[in-house]
C-alpha cells in the first residue's frame, strides 16, 4: 500500500508499505506538513499548470501582497482534512 500520491510537480516523500507493514502506515503518515509554492500571476495556461500552452493573460497589478497573505491565511492555513 501506500500513504498517498504526489502531484507530478511535487517532491517529498511517498511512504510504502509492504505486506504486513501496511497496518502500521497510519502513524508514519501524521505530523505537520509545509507546502512551498511558486506562483506566476495574469496567466492561465490550458492546463492550469506549468506543462500547459499560454491561452490568456490578465492584469493583476491590483493585488496586493496583504490581499494574498489574507487570502492564503483564510483558505491554507491550519488544519485541512483530506478527503
Amino acid at each position: 500500500g501506500h500513504g498517498g500520491t504526489l502531484d507530478p510537480f511535487a517532491s517529498g516523500v511517498l511512504v510504502l508499505g509492504l505486506q504486513n507493514g501496511t497496518k502500521s502506515m497510519h502513524s508514519c503518515l501524521h505530523g505537520p506538513k509545509e507546502y512551498i509554492a511558486t506562483a506566476r500571476f495574469g496567466i492561465a495556461t490550458t492546463s492550469g499548470d506549468v506543462d500547459g500552452t499560454e491561452c490568456a493573460r490578465a492584469e493583476f497589478s491590483h493585488v496586493t501582497k496583504e490581499m494574498l497573505e489574507e487570502k492564503i491565511a483564510e483558505c491554507f492555513v491550519g488544519t485541512i482534512e483530506q478527503t
